[in-house]
């Protein structure tokens, strides 16, 4: 199985930003007020008391430009006072802030400092974070083992990131002791998540029995949903599974349908596939296919 990790850790940094909208509107009110609809004097009176949450949430604001003209050293300084008083998301926060150089000189090493303190205090994304970090050498010295305890602290804890990078450290013995039948097992509750790369995976998994037993319904099951949300390969895969027989009743409308679909989108071999295939349907039978493979189009 191919390594889907391999130099692709700023990509994912940059498509975490900091706290999202849902975890700061759970640091005030059980969640029950968003930034944009708080009291902000009030905010401000709790920050200036000595509140953590609230000195975090100001951060927030003025990082995001919610309310507050953005101010990235405000932020900084704001998260530097909640983080020492050990608030875990504003930790996570200059940790990003130091990564990137917002409000300060970049500084991957503080980076990796913050994190470690949010992680320390079981915050999942800064673990996944850390893996990251180890894994590449940013911030800190290039350690696999270490990557993959991170991974292992933010998986258990349901990051679906840290899942499927734990089960290709698994599959490839990167950093742990490879073990298929363990690979699986993260494959499997990271695709439970719905993650499209691990379900396509687990349906590899179960086509050729690796980590678990062959099972062909299995495979074209997950084939199935990866191939609804437009993954040409696995459309592919499901349609050879059509003509086959294999795991699915033998169906060339469906097969022609789905080989149609991965072809539309570029697979040429689909394409050749396809062609074959239709030498052995009807006319009535093709175009019914292909107003199947209309609709799902349309969906």
């Amino acid at each position: 199985m191919r390594n889907a990790f391999i130099n692709v850790y700023l990509t994912l940094l940059l498509a975490m930003p900091s706290v999202a909208f849902s975890q700061v509107e759970s640091l005030v009110n059980d969640g029950r007020v968003a930034p944009e609809q708080m009291d902000l004097a009030s905010l401000t009176t709790r920050a200036d008391a000595g509140d953590p949450v609230a000195t975090a949430l100001l951060g927030f604001m003025y990082e995001r430009g919610i309310r507050l003209k953005q101010d990235y050293a405000a932020a900084l300084s704001l998260y530097l006072v909640a983080a020492g008083q050990g608030n875990a998301l504003a930790q996570k926060n200059l940790g990003f802030m130091y990564f990137y150089g917002n409000g300060t000189e970049k500084d991957e090493a503080a980076a990796y400092r913050w994190f470690r303190k949010a992680a320390d205090q079981g915050e999942a994304d800064a673990q996944y974070l850390l893996g990251l970090m180890s894994t590449n050498g940013a911030g800190t010295k290039k350690d696999d083992a270490i990557a993959a305890f991170w991974f292992s602290k933010a998986a258990d804890q349901g990051n679906v990131d840290a899942q499927l990078v734990l089960a290709e450290a698994y599959s490839s013995g990167k950093g742990v002791k490879q073990d298929d039948a363990t690979a699986a097992l993260w494959f499997k509750k990271a695709a439970d998540q719905g993650n499209v790369e691990a379900q396509y995976i687990l349906a590899l998994t179960y086509e050729i029995g690796q980590g678990v037993p062959k099972d062909s319904v299995a495979a074209a099951g997950w084939y199935r949903k990866v191939a609804d949300r437009g993954n040409v390969d696995a459309q592919e895969r499901l349609g050879y599974y059509y003509v086959n027989g294999t795991g699915v009743a033998q169906d060339y409308i469906q097969a022609h349908k789905w080989l149609n679909l991965s072809a539309a989108a570029g697979n040429s071999n689909a394409a050749k596939n396809r062609d074959r295939l239709a030498a052995r349907m009807t006319a009535a039978q093709i175009a019914e296919a292909q107003e199947m493979a209309r609709t799902w189009s349309k969906k």
